[in-house]
C-alpha cells in the first residue's frame, strides 16, 4: 500500500511539472504575440494586455500548485460523509 501511495504522489508531482511546462510556453507565445501586434501598433511596451497575461501566468501557476489539505481520492463531499 504505502508502494501505491508513493507511486501517486510522483505522477502527480510529474503531472504538476508538465502542466507548469507547458503554462509556460503557453504564456511565451502568447506574450511575443502581444508584443509584436503592439510593435506593429507603434507601441514599445506589452502594456495592459501583457499584464494581465502575466497575471493569468501566476493565477494559472497558483492553481496547479496548490496544497490540498486532505488527500482523500474521493471526488465530492458527499462521498466524504
Amino acid at each position: 500500500m504505502k508502494f501505491n501511495n508513493l507511486n501517486h504522489r510522483i505522477m502527480k508531482k510529474t503531472s504538476k511539472i508538465i502542466v507548469t511546462i507547458v503554462a509556460i510556453v503557453v504564456f511565451f507565445f502568447l506574450f511575443a504575440v502581444i508584443v509584436g501586434v503592439r510593435g506593429d501598433a507603434g507601441h514599445s511596451t506589452p502594456g495592459m494586455l501583457g499584464l494581465i497575461a502575466f497575471a493569468g501566468l501566476i493565477g494559472a501557476l497558483k492553481a496547479v500548485w496548490k496544497k490540498n489539505d486532505n488527500d482523500d481520492n474521493t471526488g465530492s463531499d458527499i462521498e466524504k460523509r
